[in-house]
This record gives structure tokens, sequence and C-alpha cells, in this order.
């Protein structure tokens, strides 16, 4: 989900009889008590057949549609189908909704692409790459790449000239400058083996599971005491994401309830710090 002048753009995927089907739709959030859906802005089926049956969790968990200057930003798995398992990037203007043009990313395992500060970021293999729309054109950067012998996971978060990572079974967030020299690493609280995702708002990092730190201007970070609850329960069920905006938080739920003809609904939270 992303979110531009009262509009909320929410991309979704589900399976249907002839397979499964991803749509890209727009919303009005101009009310502080409901969420008007306008449109409908792209949708495609991926067919199944005897020998390929799409898995649209997966699919859908590595989608993204993010906001930078004039440009909406899609990155979905390549529907190439069939196990391929690269990812591309739809291009569209943000005032027209018009797609003007894609990019495929022909590497393995590439993460959700995500918005930092204006950036788009997206982790693949080993590296994190910065996203750009110059002249109406995609371009592709590495800004940062884990040693052979180094196991990250792309969980990460970017504030100013930070980089925020972690790696596979630990609790430690690492922190880097923008040349890659690692700053410092702090143990983060909880219960989990390892730490699933983080978000980054203003000042604040919050982790998948109910944890909070304040940013400082020098790229540390300090536990904060939060009324968030459950702590160590996933905030997004691991197949959701969060959106900010203002001091609020919209998290979507699963829900099913044929009476009333929806399969998701908005959590809100206000963000204060006392």
């Amino acid at each position: 989900m992303c979110i531009h002048q009262d509009r909320l753009f929410v991309f979704s995927a589900g399976y249907i009889e002839k397979g499964g089907k991803f749509s890209l739709s727009v919303y009005d959030i101009t009310s502080n008590s409901e969420i008007v859906f306008l449109k409908e802005l792209d949708s495609e089926i991926i067919p199944s057949n005897e020998k390929y049956n799409p898995d649209m969790k997966s699919f859908g968990k590595d989608c993204s549609i993010l906001i930078t200057g004039d440009y909406l930003l899609f990155s979905c798995a390549s529907l190439g189908y069939e196990g391929l398992r690269g990812f591309e990037f739809r291009v569209y203007n943000i005032q027209t909704l018009e797609c003007f043009d894609n990019l495929p990313i022909e590497r393995d395992w590439p993460k959700a692409a995500r918005l930092f500060e204006n950036e788009v970021l997206q982790y693949v293999e080993k590296d994190l790459l910065k996203i750009s729309v110059i002249e109406n054109t995609l371009r592709v950067q590495s800004i940062f790449k884990w040693g052979e012998r180094e196991n990250g996971h792309g969980v990460y978060a970017k504030k100013s000239n930070f980089l925020y990572l972690s790696k596979d079974h630990d609790r430690l967030i690492y922190t880097y400058d923008d040349k890659g020299k690692q700053l410092s690493k702090i143990k983060a609280p909880g219960s989990a083996m390892y730490i699933g995702k983080i978000w980054i708002w203003e000042n604040i990092l919050i982790m998948d599971d109910g944890y909070f730190f304040f940013i400082h201007s020098d790229g540390s970070l300090v536990s904060l005491k939060s009324d968030w609850k459950p702590k160590d329960a996933l905030i997004t069920d691991r197949r959701n994401k969060l959106t900010f905006h203002e001091n609020k938080i919209l998290v979507p739920r699963l829900i099913r309830d044929k009476a009333l003809d929806k399969t998701f609904e908005f959590q809100i939270f206000d963000m204060v710090l006392k």
C-alpha cells in the first residue's frame, strides 16, 4: 500500500478459478471514518495448468507499490510464469496513472522494493540496489553488498545516510554509513530467533514484532518503551504491509465476511511520542 494526496493505492493478490489474479486499486481516504474504493488501475491473471499452479501468497508478499516524485512504481514477480524468479518494475505517471516503462531484474530471490525518504531500494541476492527514474527511464545502482561469508536476508531500512540491516538467525541491528562502513550494532529485545522486518517512520525504527527504537542524528539507536500489544506477535502476519500517514499506521487485516462482501479491512493506530 501507499498514499498520495488523499488516495490510497492497494495491491492485492489471490486465487480465481483459472489460476491466480493480482490487481492494483485506488481508494479515496479523505473521510476520517471510511475508505472508499475508486477504481482498479491494473490487473492480470496468472494462469494455472496441469504442471503449474501459481503461489499467490509468495507472489503478493514480494510485490510493492511506491511513489517517488512524479512516479508510481509497481514492482512484482516477473510474469513470465513457470518458476521464473526475476522481477520487474512498472512505472506510472502519478497524475495520469498511465504506465510508460518497465524494467526486468533477472536475478535470483529479490525481496520487495521499499521506499525510504524518496529513495526506492530493493534487496537482491546479497546486493542492496537503488532504483531511480531518470528522464523517464529506470536506472539501477548497487549501494551495499554483504560479504561472501555473511548471511544477510533482506532485512533493511534507511534513514538519511545510515543503513540498518540484520543477518540470518540473530537479533542484532547493524548500522552502516553510506560508504559501507559498519558504525555499530545493537541487540534487539524480543523472543524471536531473528528479525523479520523493520520500518522507519520519521525518527522511529519499528520492528515487526512490536518493538520500537529512536534514531539519533548520528544514526545510533535507543530502545523505546511502548504501549503496543501484544509484544512478540507479528504486526502484519507476514503477508500484509504497513503504511504510514501523518502520525498514523494503517495495518491491513485479512477477514472473511461474505455478508459484507469484504476480504480485508484496515486497522488504524496513532503514533504518539511522550
